[in-house]
């Protein structure tokens, strides 16, 4: 990615002027730095537990969800603790309806990192945008996030067993 794409999909990412100056000013002192922005102008972001999506891609590997939230989803995502942003148009949130996860649009803020922040344990782009309106297909996302709850509920439930203090009957006879 060339620095004038940079730049380029920074604006775009920092939303509208005046409202991107803060952004952008972040960004300039520090590519490290993830401010607030306001969605709902230029795109907006579906909200994934990534228990959901590890369950939909079968992975937890971070090369093998890099990829194949590119491949499906074709469009730019985020990773936060425990959460994926997929990116969407604007006006998704109006019909939002897939299980599994929440659009969040006009009047909801989402920590952006700055679009060379790829890797670490904060916030960063699993699938960083390629060019300016880089967003997902939200048909696609909404089947990720379906399918992702379908396997979550398919599995079975962890086996209980009593806890230490408490006597039990696990052979069929009388506890003392």
């Amino acid at each position: 990615m060339s620095t004038v794409d940079v730049r380029e999909i920074t604006a775009w990412l920092a939303g509208p002027v005046p409202e991107a100056v803060p952004a952008l000013r972040e960004w300039e002192r520090s590519p490290a730095a993830v401010p607030v922005i306001a969605l709902g102008a230029r795109f907006e972001a579906v909200r994934i537990a990534d228990a959901v999506v590890h369950a939909a891609v079968s992975s937890t590997a971070h090369a093998t969800l890099a990829w194949f939230l590119a491949e499906y989803l074709q469009g730019a995502v985020i990773r936060d603790t425990g959460l994926y942003y997929a990116l969407v148009p604007t006006r998704t949130a109006r019909d939002w309806q897939a299980p599994a996860s929440r659009c969040l649009g006009r009047g909801a803020g989402l920590a952006i990192p700055h679009p060379t922040c790829r890797r670490g344990p904060r916030t960063h782009w699993v699938v960083p945008p390629e060019r300016v309106g880089d967003v997902c297909d939200p048909v696609r996302v909404a089947d990720l996030a379906r399918v992702g709850q379908e396997r979550l509920l398919a599995r079975p439930a962890p086996r209980r067993w009593p806890a230490p203090h408490a006597p039990a009957v696990l052979d069929g006879g009388a506890a003392t």
